[in-house]
C-alpha cells in the first residue's frame, strides 16, 4: 500500500510540474509573441518616420486589450496542451453520426492533435450538427505532403462509411496547408465540397523558421513548397474556401499570411490568438453558419 500511495503521489507531481510548464510556456509565448507583433505593426506603419520617430509612436503594453488577449492565449495554450493525452484516443464515437448535410472532418496543425477540436465537435453536436470526424497527422515532423496523403485516406474512408459523396474539411493552421495540398494535387478536388480554415499561413509564418522539422521549413514565407502549391491552384475550378483568422494571431506572423488569393470569403475577428480560435464565439458563429447555412447559433 506504501509502494502505490508513494507512486500515485510521484505520478501527481509529475502531472502538477507538468502542468505549471505548460502554463509558464504558453503565457510566455503569448506575451512575447503579442509584444512581436505590436513592434512589427507599428515598424512598418512608421517606417517612413524613421527609428526615433518609430519608438515614440510605440503604445504602452500595460492596455487592458493586450493584456486580455495574452491572458486568454496563455489559457488556452495551457488547455489544449493538458487535452492532448485524450486525443491520442480515438473519441469520435462520442460526437454526432447523425446529421442531413456532407460529413465534416477536423483536421488539426502543426504539433497538435485531433483534441483541439473536443471543444467546437461538443458545440456543433448540441446544435444537431454531423457527422462529425476527427484525425491524427503523424509523424508530428514531417512533410505536408505527406499529411495530405492522409487526409485522402481518411476522406475516403468517411465516403465509404457515410456513403456521401463529398466532405467538408475544417482546419486549423497547418492543416489547412495540407488540406489545399490534398485537394489541389491528390485528386480532393473531386471530394470536398468546402474547406473551411482557422488561422493557416497560407502565405507561411515567420516563426516557422524558429521550429523544427521539414513541415516548419514548408511553412516559411516563400518556401517552395508554397510557391509550388498556389501556383498548381491557379486557373483551375476548386471547391469554395472560407479563410477566418485574427489580427492578433500569435502564431502566424504576421496575421495578414493567412489571407487566401483565391479564397470565396476572408473573415477576420479581433483580439484572439491562434490557439484561442477554437473557443472563441465568433469564430464558431462564422463556422456553424457555413457547415450548415440558417442554422440558429444561441448567442
Amino acid at each position: 500500500m506504501g509502494a502505490f500511495t508513494g507512486f500515485a503521489a510521484t505520478l501527481f507531481s509529475l502531472l502538477v510540474a507538468a502542468a505549471a510548464i505548460a502554463a509558464v510556456c504558453g503565457f510566455g509565448h503569448a506575451l512575447l509573441s503579442n509584444i512581436l507583433l505590436i513592434y512589427d505593426r507599428r515598424a512598418r506603419r512608421l517606417d517612413a518616420q524613421g527609428y526615433d520617430a518609430f519608438h515614440a509612436e510605440l503604445p504602452a503594453v500595460r492596455t487592458e486589450e493586450f493584456w486580455e488577449g495574452v491572458a486568454l492565449e496563455g489559457l488556452h495554450s495551457w488547455l489544449n496542451l493538458m487535452a492532448y493525452p485524450f486525443g491520442l484516443l480515438d473519441l469520435d464515437s462520442l460526437f454526432s453520426r447523425k446529421g442531413s448535410g456532407p460529413p465534416i472532418l477536423f483536421v488539426h496543425g502543426y504539433l497538435q492533435n485531433r483534441s483541439n477540436w473536443y471543444v467546437m465537435m461538443s458545440r456543433l453536436r448540441r446544435l444537431g450538427v454531423g457527422p462529425l470526424y476527427s484525425m491524427n497527422l503523424n509523424p508530428p515532423f514531417s512533410h505536408i505532403e505527406t499529411y495530405g496523403g492522409q487526409i485522402r485516406d481518411r476522406v475516403e474512408q468517411i465516403r465509404r462509411e457515410t456513403g456521401a459523396q463529398k466532405v467538408i474539411l475544417v482546419a486549423h493552421s497547418m492543416g489547412g496547408l495540407a488540406s489545399r495540398h490534398y485537394i489541389a494535387r491528390l485528386g480532393g478536388d473531386g471530394h470536398v465540397e468546402r474547406l473551411i480554415t482557422l488561422g493557416s499561413p497560407h502565405q507561411g509564418t515567420r516563426f516557422a523558421m524558429l521550429a523544427l522539422g521539414p513541415n516548419a521549413l514548408q511553412m516559411v514565407p516563400s518556401s517552395r513548397f508554397l510557391l509550388e502549391l498556389a501556383e498548381s491552384e491557379k486557373g483551375r475550378p476548386l471547391p469554395p474556401v472560407t479563410v477566418i483568422y485574427s489580427n492578433h494571431d500569435s502564431i502566424v506572423f504576421p496575421p495578414e499570411n493567412c489571407e487566401l488569393a483565391h479564397a470565396s470569403e476572408v473573415l477576420r475577428v479581433n483580439h484572439t490568438g491562434h490557439m484561442s480560435l477554437f473557443f472563441h464565439d465568433g469564430v464558431f458563429s462564422h463556422l456553424a453558419a457555413r457547415l450548415r447555412p440558417g442554422l440558429q447559433v444561441p448567442a
